[in-house]
């Protein structure tokens, strides 16, 4: 399913969140994690020694990519094209910054969007890392036909990884055509994991709705499309906002055709 699954990993505690979850995901792809390492070098001698230092630790299960000449951010892109099937996975955090110390949220790095193909798993700020990717449950928002790529990814998460799907259809109107279209695009997805189930709600805010049905599922990861980015955001309003407030783990789906070769 996937072969390589690339974290970060510096002096930041945000960065941290996302090992535990990315050694569980890697456990049950089968997969190698790939650290990527981009702690800042004063001299020469100190950057061998990293690099030397991570070709001795890497072995059949765990791979150190170092990277000391170019942001987190870079580095997760150049590790992400030369490993083969990768998804990566970043963390969201927050962090007190001002005089007050009000929480700033620390979004992923934008490269990981906007220059790779791969699936992004996303450890929001109120997510809980402390039993790893703690997942029985996809849920998949569909909210039109931008969405296809996400109801892909979780067929291939549900026969993959032997995880129930649930598809959480936001419409703004309950319609004839737009049931139609709905059910279509369920009807795709069940023939790929004949066990899906499917819940139709209707709201204008997608995202929230999203989040509310996924707070009463604790065992659950969210699955979503990238949307159309903006100048503000790698990505869409509906998958900026699950980021930046959804309390489960959010899988950011890849939109290139390497994703989309195996179901995806």
């Amino acid at each position: 399913m996937y072969d390589n699954v690339i974290v970060p990993f510096d002096s930041s505690l945000e960065l941290r969140a996302a090992l535990a979850p990315a050694a569980d995901l890697a456990w049950r792809c089968r997969a190698k994690i790939v650290v990527v390492n981009t702690t800042p070098a004063a001299d020469e001698e100190s950057r061998l020694v990293l690099k030397s230092q991570a070709i001795s630790m890497s072995g059949a299960d765990v791979d150190f990519w170092v990277d000391l000449d170019v942001g987190v951010g870079d580095a997760l892109v150049e590790a992400a094209r030369h490993r083969a099937h990768p998804i990566l996975c970043v963390a969201s955090r927050y962090r007190k910054s001002g005089l007050l110390r009000r929480r700033r949220s620390i979004p992923p790095p934008r490269q990981v969007f906007t220059e790779i193909d791969a699936p992004v798993l996303v450890i929001g700020p109120e997510a809980d890392v402390s039993r790893g990717l703690n997942m029985v449950e996809v849920l998949v928002l569909d909210d039109g036909a931008a969405s296809a790529d996400a109801l892909a990814l979780a067929a291939r998460w549900g026969q993959g990884l032997r995880v129930d799907v649930r598809v959480v259809s936001v419409v703004s109107t309950t319609d004839h055509d737009t049931m139609a279209q709905v059910q279509q695009r369920f009807d795709a997805l069940v023939a790929e994991v004949p066990g899906a189930s499917l819940e139709v709600l209707a709201s204008d805010r997608p995202a929230a709705t999203m989040v509310a049905v996924a707070g009463r599922r604790p065992d659950a990861v969210v699955m979503v499309g990238r949307g159309v980015p903006s100048a503000g955001s790698p990505v869409g309003p509906v998958a900026a906002e699950l980021i930046a407030t959804s309390p489960r783990f959010v899988v950011v789906a890849g939109a290139g055709p390497g994703d989309q070769a195996a179901v995806f």
